[in-house]
């Protein structure tokens, strides 16, 4: 059997359309004779087996959802993809998820070709990154104008979108640093997504509206060995007395480096990471962090794909947002005994 067949290959093979093809697969009666022995001789000898999603072409629905992320490795994405996957699962969809293979054009083009053969009631994408979809993609156009599409923690014209208050997140990490008299933070900014320039934002707004903080803000990327050449001169400068990371990763890899240059968590420095992943939790000093509330993210996404799917559309605007605001969980890297 050739698994990678599809049911176009067998629609060009017998010069025929596609829906031709569906109708003999499922049983169909209005095919001419002659066609549809002409098709099943074609399926027969390219030993082809239809997919479940192949059948689905020629029904009104499969109650099949996609879940895609550019990459599955973040863990907050994990929790969000088993969040949507456990609420359809428990529903009776057919839940499938994609890697959509990272940021760049050329594979977001290979997926969105992908997406187009396969026959999906809606799509939910996981990620700030998806807000550098744009109709310059080939075949996304196609994709959102028929496809219902919910964006978790991001939106772009033409989908639904679930995001998280970043900034009051990031608000809430200064308050905290200001009550307890760390005002001179380095602000440790790991990648140029989206969300990355919110958390941003919302940490310069919330210092420049306290008007008492001294800040700086470094590019690291996530590289221990980047971060290390980053902030090892302001480490040895003494000046600065917190430490501001938009990522829970980035924290473990500074609460390392401090400890490398003999500096102490909470004492010389407060720290604090974003996202409440496990790895906020792995440092013998546990690290403050932001929690944006992955599995709730994933409910709420998976629900409001669900209304979209049972309205029909009818009663959703494509500008649809729902607004979450993380919690800031406090531990011992910014609690003093």
């Amino acid at each position: 059997m050739k698994n990678d067949l599809t049911i176009y290959d067998i629609a060009k093979e017998a010069g025929v359309s596609i829906t031709t093809v569906s109708r003999v697969l499922n049983g169909a009666p209005n095919v001419k004779d002659e066609t549809r022995e002409r098709i099943e001789k074609i399926i027969d000898r390219l030993s082809y087996m239809p997919s479940l999603i192949a059948r689905g072409l020629s029904t009104q629905s499969l109650k099949s959802i996609g879940i895609v992320a550019m990459r599955f490795t973040e863990i907050h994405h994990m929790v969000i993809a088993h969040a949507i996957e456990e609420y359809f699962s428990n529903r009776n969809y057919n839940v499938v998820m994609y890697d959509a293979g990272g940021q760049n054009h050329d594979s977001l083009k290979q997926f969105f070709q992908r997406v187009r053969q396969i026959s999906f009631d809606g799509l939910i994408f996981i990620g700030s990154a998806f807000e550098v979809l744009n109709s310059n993609i080939k075949g996304i156009s196609d994709v959102l104008d028929n496809i219902p599409v919910v964006i978790v923690n991001g939106w772009i014209p033409n989908t639904y979108g679930i995001t998280v208050n970043e900034g009051k997140g990031m608000e809430s990490v200064v308050n905290c640093l200001y009550s307890n008299n760390r005002r001179r933070i380095l602000y440790l900014k790991g990648s140029n997504t989206t969300s990355a320039s919110r958390k941003l934002e919302g940490f310069i707004n919330a210092v420049e509206e306290i008007g008492e903080i001294t800040y700086l803000v470094l590019e690291t990327g996530h590289e221990e060995s980047d971060i290390n050449d980053k902030i090892r001169d302001y480490i040895a400068s003494n000046y600065y007395n917190a430490i501001v990371c938009d990522e829970d990763i980035i924290a473990v890899i500074v609460s390392k480096l401090l400890t490398k240059y003999d500096k102490t968590i909470p004492n010389d420095y407060f720290l604090t990471g974003f996202n409440n992943s496990e790895y906020s939790r792995l440092p013998l000093v546990e690290i403050t962090s932001v929690d944006n509330l992955p599995y709730v993210q994933g409910i709420s996404a998976a629900q409001l794909l669900e209304n979209i799917l049972k309205s029909n559309g009818s009663e959703y605007k494509k500008e649809n947002l729902i607004n979450i605001d993380p919690v800031l969980v406090l531990r011992e890297s910014t609690t003093l005994d």
